[in-house]
């Protein structure tokens, strides 16, 4: 997890405090790009209080660095090599193949919960923009697209954990039974679910029923359902 190391907590907020004043941002924009409260930041400068892997991967995406910068490094500005990587891929799987572009390495491209998320999906149904981190591909995962979502929240507990690790796929249709990805068309929503109806009418459930009811969608009102096909459980 992105917490085993010890680090500072003075060097990740003056981090984030020279983030602020770098690009001019007020509190009230801070909380509002990464949920986290002035309170919380305050509490974890005068180290009465540590953030959570949520939250490490939520300020990693809004200042586009790696969350190893975060937590490690004691210089600013980062270097080079300290911003986030590129997720999306502007080559067809076709292409791919042709030139071996299918890299050992598979982009983490965010978090994902019952309905919320911090990827942005382009219009193919592909993550685009930054990604928060970097994993080595899981063997059998071919798809050029494939990328890794951290899970937030306790809608898939106890078989997914927060902070649980799951990589999904674009190539491959969903089947009943599988562990998906849905991003609803209406409102843009993401959730991860487990799909036990796939038709004209779609059903996703949670495994953490308590305060999670199912839900049902018709099949038009769907952008995608792209099944997860490696699975890490977080400790």
């Amino acid at each position: 997890m992105l917490l085993d190391c010890i680090f500072s907590h003075m060097r990740i907020t003056e981090k984030i405090y020279a983030f602020l004043r770098r690009d001019k941002w007020t509190l009230q924009k801070f909380a509002k790009a990464t949920g986290i409260s002035r309170t919380k930041l305050w509490r974890v400068h005068t180290e009465q209080g540590s953030f959570s892997d949520t939250e490490i991967l939520r300020l990693s995406t809004a200042f586009k660095v790696t969350s190893d910068y975060l937590l490690k490094a004691d210089y600013f500005p980062p270097h080079l090599e300290d911003r986030l990587s590129k997720v999306f891929r502007k080559v067809s799987l076709k292409q791919a193949e042709g030139i071996g572009e299918v890299s050992d390495i598979l982009p983490v491209a965010g978090y994902v919960s019952a309905g919320d998320t911090n990827v942005v999906y382009g219009d193919a149904g592909y993550p685009s923009g930054y990604g928060i981190d970097e994993i080595r591909r899981p063997d059998g995962v071919t798809d050029p697209h494939a990328y890794g979502l951290f899970v937030d929240g306790d809608n898939m507990t106890p078989f997914l954990p927060e902070g649980s690790l799951v990589v999904a796929v674009t190539d491959t249709p969903a089947k009943i039974g599988d562990i998906v990805i849905c991003r609803e068309k209406t409102t843009g929503k993401v959730y991860i679910k487990h799909l036990r109806r796939n038709g004209d009418i779609v059903v996703l459930e949670s495994f953490n029923a308590q305060g999670h009811d199912p839900l049902t969608f018709k099949k038009e009102d769907i952008s995608f359902l792209h099944p997860c096909v490696w699975f890490k459980r977080a400790r």
